[in-house]
């Protein structure tokens, strides 16, 4: 009722103004809204207490003419409790590192070292009840200590090759936000409530790499390379979402009574009539889901080759004058990761993602839910099987010209916004970018810079590449004139 019966925008048309009309022209379709109200960005960011003074008259006036008050008015703003955390971090370590170089048919130089670090983490935050204002402190403090070695050998196989060599450990620490223990209990049921982890330990990471480079020149060569990581402690984003049985009713029954050992956070504030479906209880409080970043159990393991190339004309300018500006460079990168992680993310509304998949393997006509039916094994993000470039470049007589290819397939990345808490799979996707650079003399550059020539669509699947579209962002081209000036 009251999503239908708020103040129509006459009642505060003094601040609003009509929106864009070009968002069509991203590609180009006609199923896009042209004529609609916004505030007016202007009055909205140097006069936002205006803003909120209009719209509360109007507010109030939607409510005299219904007769009801069917809308509240907005609150003065305020700051959140929860944003405020005080992480103290105190870390200590023990640097060697000794140099060698010696020859064995061939010269062969490196470095081999080890460091030890310890950490100690003191951390406080706060939890906020939204409907009584009541904060909470909490505090937490973890500590750890690792060694880690490192080697790297060169050895000068001829005067254009070289063979490189490297093996070292190294570790990845949370952010401050992931380890903030900070936490807003809000009055809905199906929102999830974030919670920092203050206990997360870093990733570690084994890196073996070994690549041969040969030099035609000196910017000219090919590389290959293969390379090896081994990954403890992945860090992750996760949302557990509570159980929910059906009774014989046909009712869901959350757990309504803390601590939630079926899952999800006891959210105390959630009143009886904001339990929605998810419980036919009439006592306040409910577990709700709880998205908060772990420590994966397991480790995962990231293998991959890596061609790459680079040359240019600049060499032959005595016989192609202004063509030996050309050049060209280009790489490739082939990874896969493992199966050896040990968490899953477990999708919620586990019976309505059966029939979406069109699961076989269990009974969705009954009213239960399978945990182990609808689950994702925890994996690298932002890691694509394949990715390449190519550039085509032209660099002489004060012009720099470059023509820039990029290319990958698709990757998990996880949102804050998951559906179903599963996180999406950004389809695989390629770019064309362009740039024109004139240095007019030593002071003054002017340039032109195309991005995203192609128009190249972004999308996002819920599961897995190719089923079912969650998001799809319309990226349009971008092009930018600028000029530099030095003194």
């Amino acid at each position: 009722f009251r999503n239908w019966d708020r103040p129509r925008a006459d009642l505060f048309s003094d601040i609003i103004e009509a929106g864009p009309n070009n968002f069509g022209g991203a590609d180009g379709r006609s199923l896009t809204i042209s004529d609609y109200l916004v505030v007016d960005n202007d009055v909205s960011f140097s006069n936002p207490e205006l803003v909120r003074s209009v719209i509360n008259s109007a507010i109030d006036e939607n409510n005299a003419n219904r007769g009801a008050v069917v809308n509240e008015p907005l609150g003065i703003r305020t700051t959140n409790a929860t944003d405020f955390f005080d992480i103290e971090e105190t870390t200590s370590a023990l640097y060697l590192q000794a140099d060698y170089e010696f020859e064995v048919g061939v010269p062969i130089s490196g470095n081999i070292g080890l460091r030890y670090v310890t950490t100690e983490i003191d951390s406080i935050g706060a939890t906020e009840d939204s409907l009584t204002g009541d904060v909470a402190r909490v505090s937490a403090s973890n500590d750890h200590s690792f060694v880690l070695p490192r080697f790297n050998l060169a050895a000068n196989l001829t005067d254009k090759a070289l063979l490189r060599f490297g093996v070292g450990k190294d570790i990845s620490r949370p952010t401050f936000n992931n380890l903030s223990p900070s936490a807003t209990f809000g009055p809905s049921a199906t929102a999830a409530v974030t919670v920092g982890n203050p206990v997360l330990d870093p990733e570690e990471i084994w890196s073996y790499d070994l690549s041969l480079d040969y030099y035609f020149s000196p910017s000219a060569y090919v590389s290959v390379g293969i390379f090896h990581k081994e990954r403890e402690n992945l860090l992750t984003r996760v949302t557990e979402e509570p159980d929910e049985p059906i009774g014989a009713t046909g009712q869901v029954e959350r757990d309504v009574t803390d601590p939630c050992e079926n899952g999800g956070i006891f959210n105390p504030i959630v009143q009886p009539d904001d339990f929605n479906v998810f419980s036919s209880s009439t006592v306040p409080g409910i577990c709700v889901a709880r998205a908060t970043t772990i420590n994966a159990e397991g480790t995962e393991t990231q293998s991959g080759i890596e061609l790459a190339a680079q040359y240019d004309l600049a060499d032959f300018e005595d016989k192609l004058g202004w063509a030996s500006g050309f050049g060209v460079i280009a790489n490739y990168t082939r990874q896969d990761s493992g199966e050896d992680i040990e968490t899953f993310d477990r999708a919620g509304a586990t019976n309505a993602i059966n029939v979406i998949l069109g699961r076989t393997d269990g009974d969705n006509s009954t009213p239960t839910l399978d945990d182990d039916l609808v689950t994702k094994r925890v994996t690298l993000e932002g890691l694509s099987k394949n990715a390449y470039n190519f550039t085509l470049f032209y660099d002489k007589y004060g012009l720099n010209a470059r023509a820039r290819y990029t290319y990958r397939t698709s990757f998990i990345e996880r949102l804050g916004r998951n559906r179903f808490n599963i996180p999406p799979v950004v389809g695989a996707r390629g770019q064309l970018n362009v740039s024109l650079n004139y240095e007019v003399n030593e002071h003054i550059t002017v340039g032109v810079e195309g991005v995203n020539l192609g128009q190249e669509d972004r999308t996002r699947y819920c599961f897995n590449e190719g089923t079912l579209l969650c998001e799809q962002s319309l990226t349009d081209r971008r092009i930018t004139f600028g000029i530099t000036a030095r003194l």
